[in-house]
């Protein structure tokens, strides 16, 4: 019986390349919805406009611009128009930028992107329309920008950011990152759901399946 079973995982360990027989999520299919990456993100303004301030400076920034000089995602200051270079390529013509999908940090404005392979994406779109994810960091009194983080693919997910760690969701687990070293640490192992919301709070992020009433808190360090 032993025997026969090794043959049956030797099978699938071939077929599939993995001798894993659960499910690992993030997949091909799906939703995952992250409703902050930061429990301090942008607001909309009464013209319901994306606005975060950094440093007494009120900044505006704006995606999905058609023909628009600064490119489809763009920020101002005082009315003026400027281009946030690193994101300046028709790549990123169909991504959405949300309010809750920014953040600051040293005076820096960070923003999750998230890229889909088609124009059917957008901003929490299903896994079957993304591409990949990343984070930029714009200074708008400089306007230097660069992207700082960048995912594989789409079956790593970027569910949050802070104080220079990035927060992965990937096979199963939420994992943080130091952005300068790349050091990858693993933060908890969940239960494995083709749709999640993510959200983060004064106690940490937590992760919820609203069908089954799942519920997952991953305690956040301080740095």
């Amino acid at each position: 019986m032993i025997k026969k079973f090794l043959y049956v995982i030797s099978a699938l360990t071939i077929l599939t390349g993995c001798t894993s027989i659960g499910e690992s999520y993030p997949g091909n299919e799906g939703h995952y919805i992250i409703n902050s990456i930061n429990t301090e993100t942008a607001n909309l303004n009464e013209s319901g406009e994306v606005e975060i301030s950094v440093d007494d400076i009120e900044v505006n920034i704006y995606s999905m611009l058609l023909d628009n000089d600064c490119g489809a995602i763009a920020y101002s200051v005082d009315g003026e128009m400027k281009s946030i270079d690193c994101l300046n390529d028709k790549a990123f013509n169909n991504c959405y930028i949300a309010n809750t999908s920014l953040t600051s940090d040293g005076g820096k404005i960070i923003g999750l992107v998230q890229v889909p392979r088609t124009r059917d994406g957008g901003y929490d779109s299903f896994q079957r329309y993304l591409n990949y994810d990343l984070l930029f960091e714009l200074n708008p009194l400089t306007n230097e920008s660069q992207i700082i983080y960048q995912t594989e693919d789409k079956h790593q997910r970027i569910v949050g950011y802070n104080e220079g760690k990035a927060y992965i969701y990937e096979e199963n687990r939420i994992y943080e990152v130091d952005i300068d070293t790349n050091d990858k640490e693993m933060l908890k192992e969940i239960e494995p759901y083709e749709e999640l919301e993510f959200n983060w709070t004064d106690e940490g992020l937590t992760i919820d399946n609203a069908d089954d009433g799942y519920h997952e808190l991953v305690e956040i360090k301080q740095y």
